[in-house]
């Protein structure tokens, strides 16, 4: 039986004068003493290198240190703080002008709210101060505390005038202050 295989690379090499490329049918070649106490020597100097890394990685002796910061960056930051302002507190007395009154002692100027006139105010012809807003509204009772309304308005602008006698209500709100005429 002939075999094509040849027995060694040597054999291999006199035939032809050239040397095979590897082929996974061909037995394996026999490196030389250099190349393998190489690839041992670097596979224990890769084995070392690795395992002394690895050592070094937590080697502090305690169990649960974690392992330490990999890169390190540090970022310089200049902050600049603004003073806060000086807060001035001044104390300021306001005194209301005293209400204005007739003889009897009632209010010739008065606000929003309910009056009774003749008691409250004094009766007579009242106008507003000044111009009125459209949320201005105003209404007259014939007595206090009635339901029923003798005149009311929502004068929308202006300067609207009401006339008022005594024992009637008078009732605003939005209009500002009324003013007797």
């Amino acid at each position: 039986m002939t075999n094509d295989v040849p027995e060694s690379p040597e054999a291999e090499e006199e035939n032809t004068g050239q040397v095979p490329a590897p082929s996974p049918l061909l037995p394996k070649r026999r490196a030389s003493k250099g190349l393998v106490f190489g690839l041992i020597g670097g596979f224990v100097l890769v084995t070392l290198v690795s395992c002394g890394v690895g050592i070094g990685i937590g080697a502090s002796g305690d169990n649960n240190a974690e392992p330490g910061p990999i890169a390190t960056e540090t970022t310089a930051v200049q902050v600049t703080a603004t003073p806060p302002a000086v807060v001035e507190t001044i104390a300021v007395t306001v005194t209301p002008e005293p209400p204005t009154t007739d003889a009897s002692g009632a209010l010739t100027t008065f606000g929003p709210g309910t009056w009774l006139v003749g008691t409250d105010v004094a009766e007579g012809t009242y106008r507003t101060a000044g111009e009125v807003s459209d949320r201005c509204y105003w209404k007259i009772a014939p007595s206090a505390g009635s339901s029923d309304i003798l005149q009311n308005d929502i004068p929308g602008g202006g300067k609207p005038t009401v006339n008022i006698t005594a024992g009637q209500e008078f009732s605003s709100s939005n209009c500002g202050d009324w003013v007797h005429q």
